[in-house]
């Protein structure tokens, strides 16, 4: 205990005296250190962990390759209005959902208007589109 003392005394002591000094060193560090920032990356795909052979590894793969991965990609729509609740809006994203599922090896699409709309009657739980037929959709009771 004694000897930890000692040093703190002797660090506050070095640093007091020679404050400026540490204090140019400790910048001087700092931007040393901060000019490699740029290059730290951080990558957290699974195939940088393991070796190329590696067995579990390969059964991950095998198993990405049955049963599909989980890359996703996201539209968004950009409307030149505010008004959301309109023919058109709802039509476009109709259209988008039907194109989206051309996309080769896609499994799954989630849109409004393919939205599944859950709810409970008593012990019964009812399941449905939430746009049920954009075709016959009554824009007016949407507003």
């Amino acid at each position: 205990m004694i000897r930890s003392e000692k040093f703190c005394d002797l660090w506050v002591s070095i640093l007091s005296r020679y404050r400026l000094i540490a204090l140019f060193a400790l910048l001087i560090l700092i931007g040393g250190l901060s000019m490699g920032i740029n290059h730290v990356v951080f990558n957290a795909d699974y195939h940088e962990f393991f070796e190329i052979n590696d067995p579990q590894r390969m059964k991950f793969d095998e198993i990405q390759d049955v049963f599909g991965s989980s890359d996703n990609i996201m539209f968004l729509l950009v409307l030149a209005s505010r008004d959301v609740f309109t023919e058109e809006v709802f039509t476009a994203i109709h259209q988008l959902t039907e194109r989206a599922w051309q996309i080769p090896h896609s499994y799954r699409v989630d849109s409004l208007t393919n939205y599944q709309y859950s709810w409970s009657v008593g012990d019964d739980l009812m399941v449905e589109d939430l746009l049920p037929d954009i075709d016959n959709l009554s824009f007016e009771r949407l507003a």
